[in-house]
């Protein structure tokens, strides 16, 4: 039997409930997966932990994960000590979540998958001369946005820097589809300016999108809870359903 993609989420109005709360709470994890024979593999990069302190107290109880110059902290089972390593971020579903929940670290991994599968795979196929405008551009739609905006309907609102990084690889997309219209290269240096030179409609229109999409989904199967997790942004509170508009 095999599990995978398991995540338990805890929050609490100290950080030294917090720890509190984690300690007693990975233990149940960790007894309960043994009861039913299922091994957690703990080892770098597998079964981990993204712990974000704030508040009063927060530096003292930081230091407190520090075990022999690993981060993390020895959870007491039936089964003797078991050390859970706490990280900054984490890969989970393709996507990764950072403790700090900054979107910089995943919108620089979409960029490079995006701009390594336009140049090994989609360029040479887009300079063949039989292929319509149209089916370029559905083509692009199809294999480069999927790459680019992956699990972008749970991104919370975006900085300038941030929405500058996904820009960059949009308007390359872009000039690579119409490296030639009558002659002339397009350019493309702002995101209000796509419509009227492409047949592409600004990013922030396909991100609001997968957005709606989205949305009866959430509604239909997620917990008020979730809903306040998904809304939950950093450092400035944005409302997930407020960024549809």
């Amino acid at each position: 039997v095999h599990v995978d993609d398991m995540v338990f989420m805890l929050d609490a109005s100290r950080p030294q409930q917090l720890l509190e709360d984690f300690e007693a709470t990975s233990k149940i994890i960790l007894e309960t997966f043994d009861e039913y024979k299922v091994e957690i593999n703990l080892r770098p990069g597998k079964t981990e932990a993204i712990v974000d302190l704030c508040g009063q107290g927060a530096i003292s109880a930081r230091s407190a994960l520090f075990n022999d110059g690993n981060y993390g902290m020895n959870i007491g089972t039936n089964k003797g000590i078991r050390f859970l390593r706490i990280v900054d971020s984490y890969v989970h579903l393709g996507t990764i979540h950072h403790r700090t929940q900054l979107l910089s670290p995943e919108l620089k991994k979409r960029t490079q998958y995006t701009v390594g599968t336009m140049t090994s795979h989609l360029s040479p196929i887009l300079k063949k001369n039989w292929m319509t405008m149209k089916y370029k551009v559905f083509l692009t739609r199809l294999i480069l946005m999927s790459r680019l905006l992956y699990n972008s309907h749970i991104w919370g609102q975006m900085t300038m820097p941030q929405h500058a990084i996904l820009q960059t690889s949009f308007n390359r997309i872009i000039r690579t589809v119409y490296s030639k219209k009558n002659n002339q290269q397009v350019h493309v240096a702002d995101s209000e300016l796509v419509a009227p030179h492409t047949d592409f409609v600004p990013i922030q229109y396909y991100i609001r999108q997968r957005r709606l999409q989205y949305l009866p989904r959430l509604l239909m199967y997620a917990p008020k809870l979730l809903i306040a997790l998904v809304q939950r942004e950093s450092p400035n509170p944005t409302s997930w359903a407020a960024m549809l508009r």
